[in-house]
This record gives structure tokens, sequence and C-alpha cells, in this order.
């Protein structure tokens, strides 16, 4: 992903997002907020702080087949200048007509703002999906949608 700016600017919380907020202690969760897909990454507020200003975020995709339960996994990695480099996972149900429509909103927006939050917004960061994320994410949901 390519890093565009960064502020800190903070997002309207839905009821529905707080809820999902409070049963993860860290993670990654794809959200409308809006009328945007965004991005919002959890994790105590000594990480969030340390990954506040990262030198790189990089997001691949990857189709799991299985016949019970198929899924995308976004694997979202980021590092920092200071050399810290932290990895986190978000399974999006391959069968969940509202997941797959985040999926394929992303690839309609130029921009994807990722939140860094702990119990508030510490920073908010704009992205860009690179060429090669693009491509790999329109080629799993050509298959999911085929």
């Amino acid at each position: 992903m390519k890093i565009i700016s960064s502020n800190n600017e903070s997002f309207l919380m839905t009821p529905e997002l707080e809820i999902e907020l409070s049963v993860i202690d860290s993670g990654i969760i794809f959200s409308e907020i809006e009328g945007k897909i965004v991005i919002i990454v959890k994790d105590s507020e000594k990480m969030v702080s340390s990954l506040s200003a990262p030198s790189s975020i990089k997001i691949i995709f990857t189709y799991i087949d299985r016949p019970e339960f198929p899924a995308v996994n976004s694997d979202i990695r980021v590092k920092t200048e200071k050399g810290l480099s932290v990895k986190y996972d978000y399974f999006i149900n391959a069968e969940s007509e509202y997941e797959l429509n985040l999926l394929n909103e992303i690839l309609n927006q130029k921009e994807i703002s990722l939140f860094l939050f702990s119990d508030i917004v510490v920073e908010q960061i704009i992205t860009e999906l690179s060429e090669d994320e693009s491509t790999q994410l329109s080629g799993i949901m050509d298959k999911l949608n085929s």
C-alpha cells in the first residue's frame, strides 16, 4: 500500500462497530464508515503508539479454498522507521455477501483509510493499493464471482 498522508482524524463510531471492536484485543477489522471502506488496526495503546508514522504498509490477499468455509485472508504488514514490523490477519468469509462487498468496494476506492486504534483513534493513515495488491485482489474477486 502506498502511504499518501497521515493525521489525527477520527471516525464516527457506530454501535455495531463499537461492539465488534470491543470483542478483540488486537487485530484488524474491515468496515464501512460514512460510505467508505476503512481498515481499523486495534492493539494496545503502547503498540499503536509504536506503529504511528509507519514507513511501509503492505497487504496480501490470499484465497483459501475450503469446502466448508472458503475465506479470503487479508494479511497486513506494518513496518516503522525504528525497525518494528507487525503482521495482522483478517479472514473474510467468502460466503458473506456483506464482507465480499467490502472487498469489491476496496477495488473501487482510490484511497483507503487505515486507522490505528486502541481505545481512541491515534492516527489515520491514508493509503492506496499498489498495482500488485489491486491485481491480486481483483483476481480473487474474479474467482469468487465466477
